[in-house]
């Protein structure tokens, strides 16, 4: 009598035995994101990908060092306000904190939000017909140091904007907690000529996809901290 046996698709356990073990090291290795910033303009940003994390304030003090670039500020702003947060954690804790600090800039000169109509009015038109650079940074942090550190930069150039037109935005849209007088991600983009960059995100407040490459680099996929629908 002959007996014939199934050979196994040694392959396909394989692959269901890759899957297990990825499985067991994601849970083992999950890391959280803490974001350390209440700018709802950042919260927004990442709730927007999808992106599953914390928020906690920093208690830091954003001020110019005298003859600091923008840059550097930017970098020293964002870089304060991760270890800021990443201090107050457990030593056994798995979080990455997100530091990030957005500087609108003209050349050297730095253009702060202006809380009002008045100081939203001549920022706009002291930019007319001119470009705006929003450089941001990017410092991710864990309890004992700095892991990674960037920045992201975008250009807006505007139309000229006559005095009537720029009263009529800022009663429409009131940008007076924004860098710059400006909503670029809405009516905002309608006083613009042109940009340059590859991530408005950046123009809007974080830079989502300097975070993505950040996380990549880290050994993460941003997919991991994604929250799915069910």
């Amino acid at each position: 009598m002959i007996y014939f046996f199934q050979v196994p698709d040694l392959a396909y356990f394989g692959r269901i035995l890759g899957s297990v073990l990825s499985s067991v090291k994601k849970k083992g290795n999950e890391m959280k994101l803490i974001l350390a910033s209440s700018s709802p303009h950042k919260i927004k940003l990442l709730d927007d990908c999808g992106l599953r994390f914390t928020v906690k304030k920093p208690n830091t003090k954003e001020a110019r060092f005298e003859n600091e670039s923008p840059i550097d500020m930017s970098i020293r702003l964002g870089t304060e306000k991760a270890q800021s947060v990443a201090k107050t954690l457990g030593e056994s804790s798995r979080w990455l904190v997100l530091g990030s600090d957005q500087i609108a800039h003209k050349n050297n000169s730095i253009y702060h939000k202006p809380r009002d109509k008045f100081s939203a009015a001549k920022q706009l038109s002291e930019l007319s017909g001119g470009s705006l650079q929003f450089t941001t940074s990017l410092v991710i942090a864990d309890k004992s140091k700095v892991l990674f550190c960037g920045t992201d930069t975008f250009t807006i150039t505007f139309n000229t904007l006559h005095l009537d037109l720029i009263n009529e935005y800022l009663d429409l849209e009131k940008p007076f907690d924004c860098a710059g007088s400006i909503k670029v991600e809405k009516a905002g983009k309608l006083l613009l000529s042109g940009t340059e960059g590859r991530d408005i995100s950046t123009a809007i407040g974080f830079p989502v996809m300097l975070l993505r490459d950040a996380l990549s680099q880290l050994g993460f996929s941003i997919f991991n901290f994604i929250v799915y629908p069910q």
